[in-house]
């Protein structure tokens, strides 16, 4: 179920990264991990009889970006444009969208990732959340899961970027509480009225270490809007 492709690059977290309202606890949790890629080819196929469908961003040849780890010795990897098509490396992301209003230019979505490293350790995660048309054609989403995961079981226990840099996946807990943001301009004005192709995406993600209690996740409040990068 989960699907590759790939990027790589040179961001890095800078910014933003709005309020995290962990429910159910009131302890503060810092951010562990991110991820930031840009220049993803983004698609939609509507089906046309539901006035639903389903929203997708790979990694090409243009795709650059970072996995990084911010607990204890931290490290980032790297990923460049042009290692897309070495395998096993590859970045993909596919969220539903349903319950649309196009006059209020507002749906909900469900969705999952995977972000592969050089050597097959593979980090995964399904979200809930919302889009948004933000202006001029401009949609953004923003979505929280509590089963962020970096899964090492075919690849060597260390996050290995393509184009330089490594960490360690052991975070010391199986899993990991995350969210994720996603931003595209639509081909025309309406909002998921037909479907497209081709049209440049970036997407951002945060990882937190689940503080006791918190796996109600009322929700991580993402303010993550993109601002995660620029090196």
């Amino acid at each position: 179920m989960r699907t590759p492709h790939v990027c790589k690059g040179g961001v890095r977290a800078a910014g933003a990264i709005g309020v995290l309202a962990l429910a159910g606890s009131t302890a503060s949790a810092g951010v562990v991990a991110s991820f930031g890629f840009t220049e993803l080819n983004g698609s939609f196929d509507l089906n046309g009889g539901t006035g639903e469908g389903v929203f997708t961003a790979v990694g090409t040849l243009a795709t650059s970006g970072d996995v990084t780890r911010l607990l204890a010795t931290g490290g980032t990897a790297l990923y460049s444009p042009g290692d897309v098509n070495d395998a096993p490396t590859s970045v993909f992301f596919e969220i539903s969208v349903v319950n649309v209003d196009a006059v209020e230019k507002t749906a909900e979505g469900v969705g999952m990732f995977s972000i592969t490293d050089a050597d097959g350790d593979v980090l995964t995660g399904s979200f809930s959340g919302d889009w948004s048309g933000v202006g001029f054609g401009f949609t953004f989403y923003g979505g929280s899961g509590v089963d962020f995961e970096f899964d090492s079981s075919a690849g060597n226990g260390t996050w290995d970027g393509p184009s330089g840099g490594s960490f360690s996946t052991d975070f010391g807990v199986d899993q990991l509480i995350g969210a994720v943001s996603l931003l595209f301009q639509q081909p025309d004005f309406g909002f998921f009225s037909s479907s497209f192709s081709d049209t440049t995406a970036q997407a951002d993600g945060i990882m937190i270490i689940p503080a006791p209690g918190a796996l109600a996740l009322g929700g991580l409040g993402l303010g993550l809007a993109g601002v995660r990068r620029r090196r």
